[in-house]
Formats: structure tokens, C-alpha cells, sequence
């Protein structure tokens, strides 16, 4: 998320927004215009699966008619020029602060925050004193009581990991960052359950760059493997700490296969995938995936669609 940030800092920042739709239930579009260019921000909160794209041309309908949620966004951002996107460290999470005219005529400011977490993602918009407008999820004491998501409550933002921060990492002793394992944890949950910001991926890629293999369980390595594991951590924490990025698809086998399968995307370079395709930016690289995401998860839908009229149509015929 932090590379995500930062350039989607650098494209959008001083933007005009000029359009909002919901193409589902789901999914939010956001349409802007900076320095002569139209740009569109997908932000997709299906439970199953989180989305971002960021395209020139996306192309998709509006639903009709509006829900409420799309009319309240309209009504306090369209139109708005966003300042400034932040992102607390290490968290799924894009803040987009907007400045626009009040209903007195008078500049305010209005942040819309975006939390991508699997199974509770959220897009939530708040008022500059910190109160919620609206949300796409409403979300009462009964589901959530450490933070009910409702209009006129405050908006608290999720708890902390309490993860140990990459660039913080180098200073601390090997003890002090892989002190928090449980008993069978093995190197990958080792990894990415101590680092913040780090995924299963990063924890693979932690092992391998380690020489060890990713299921062995930390409390059985001797202190050699868990000086060479430390090791690669800090090579790895490095990089995120000296933006060292090599944003990339990565496919479970070469492209020659017409049948390869696209299993990950990453801003770091992962050395233990070897078939990937670069990009110019993790904007590009995310937003690629998600679209083939997107394309396989339709041709599924549409092939079971399919397949259960066919039934149908089979069952019919049979008991004619």
C-alpha cells in the first residue's frame, strides 16, 4: 500500500472530481481530471476480494437507479478538488481528503477512506471535525463493538496491528522482532505476522532469500538459519525502505504456457516466483491483476449461468 500511496499521490493530487457511479453493489468509480487528463479510480469492496484499478478508460455502466450511498457522495464531493492522499504505515488503508464548498458557500474539507480488509472493506465518508456522512457498510455494536460505522457517529479507525515497522527493524535485535511466534509457526507465518506491511508472499520470500525452506518451523532452527533468516528480512526491509521497488505479475509458469496462471502481484521483488512480468509502476501491475482477477471471476459466473440453464434444459427435455 505504500508505493500505492505514493503514486497515486503524485497522479491525482489537485484533481477535479468530476463523476461518481456504483457499477454494483460493490464497486465505486471515481472520475477525475488533473493537468489535462480524465483518470478513473476503481475501488471495489467485495467481500471475497478488495480491488483497485486505476485506468484511463474502464468503461463501466452506472447502476440505475443510483443507491443512496452513490447520491450522498455525490452530493458532498462532486466537484471537489482532492489535496492529499495519506495512508496510515503499513495499513490497508487510502485516506482522500477533498476540499469543497459547504452548503454555505464556505471551503471545508471532506476525506474519504478507503479500508482494504478482506471480508469488512469499507468506503467511508467523513466530515473535516472527524464524524461519519455515510459509508457503503453500516456497521452497528452488534457486529463490531470496538467501532460502530454509522452517519453522525465518529469515525474510529481500525486497531492497530502492533506489527513491528520495516524501517524500524534495523535497530532491534533478532530476538525483539521473532520473539512473538507461537510454538509451530512456520518461517512464512513467522515472518509476516511479526512485519508490518508484509504479506505470506514476503514471508516465502524471506525463507528463500534465506537459503531455508518456507514450512520449516522457526523454533527448529539452529542459530545459524535464524541468523541467515534475519538476514534476509533486513535485505528485504531495505528495499521497502529505499523505495527499491520492481513492481510485477508474477505466473506459475512461463509464457510459452497459454494455460499459466497468474497467482500473485508485487512491488518487491519476489526471487522465489521466476515467471514475471514487469511494470512501470505497482499502480500498473495491481490494476493489470485485478483486471484479469476480474475477467476470470466474470467468465465463471457466466459459465455456471450457462451450465445451469443447459441443466435445465436437459432435465426438461428427459421427462418429456
Amino acid at each position: 500500500m505504500k508505493s500505492i500511496h505514493s503514486e497515486l499521490e503524485r497522479e491525482l493530487a489537485g484533481a477535479k472530481l468530476e463523476r461518481i457511479i456504483m457499477s454494483d453493489r460493490h464497486t465505486v468509480v471515481l472520475s477525475f481530471y488533473n493537468r489535462g487528463q480524465k483518470t478513473q479510480l476503481l475501488l471495489g469492496m467485495n467481500p471475497s476480494m478488495p480491488e483497485l484499478h486505476f485506468d484511463k478508460n474502464l468503461r463501466l455502466k452506472s447502476m440505475n437507479p443510483p443507491p443512496v450511498f452513490v447520491l450522498t457522495l455525490r452530493k458532498y464531493l462532486l466537484g471537489a478538488r482532492l489535496i492529499k492522499v495519506d495512508s496510515p504505515a503499513y495499513e490497508r488503508i487510502l485516506d482522500f481528503r477533498f476540499e469543497t464548498m459547504d452548503d454555505l458557500g464556505d471551503l471545508t474539507e471532506k476525506s474519504l477512506i478507503i479500508e482494504f480488509m478482506n471480508r469488512v472493506g469499507n468506503i467511508i465518508l467523513v466530515n473535516r471535525s472527524g464524524v461519519i456522512h455515510t459509508a457503503l457498510r453500516h456497521v452497528d455494536h452488534s457486529v463490531n463493538r470496538y467501532r460502530e460505522i454509522l452517519p453522525a457517529h465518529p469515525y474510529v479507525a481500525p486497531p492497530p496491528q502492533n506489527k513491528l515497522l520495516p524501517d524500524k527493524l534495523p535497530m532491534l535485535p533478532r530476538t525483539e522482532i521473532f520473539e512473538r511466534q507461537k510454538a509451530n509457526d512456520d518461517l512464512v507465518k513467522t515472518v509476516y505476522m511479526n512485519v508490518a506491511g508484509f504479506s505470506p508472499a514476503l514471508g516465502r520470500e524471506t525463507a528463500h532469500r534465506a537459503g531455508l525452506e518456507s514450512d520449516r518451523i522457526y523454533t527448529g532452527l539452529n542459530e545459524d538459519e535464524k541468523d541467515s533468516l534475519h538476514r534476509a528480512l533486513l535485505a528485504i526491509c531495505q528495499e521497502i525502505n529505499e523505495n527499491q521497488l520492481f513492481p510485477a505479475l508474477y505466473y506459475d509458469d512461463s509464457f510459452a504456457n497459454s494455460e499459466r496462471r497468474l497467482i500473485d502481484v508485487h512491488s518487491i521483488r519476489l526471487t522465489h516466483l521466476p515467471y514475471y512480468e514487469p511494470y512501470d509502476s505497482t499502480l500498473e501491475a495491481v490494476s493489470n491483476y485485478y483486471t484479469h482477477i476480474r475477467t476470470v471471476r466474470d467468465f465463471q459466473t457466466k459459465k455456471q449461468s450457462l451450465s445451469s440453464i443447459l441443466d435445465e434444459q436437459i432435465r426438461k427435455t428427459v421427462h418429456k
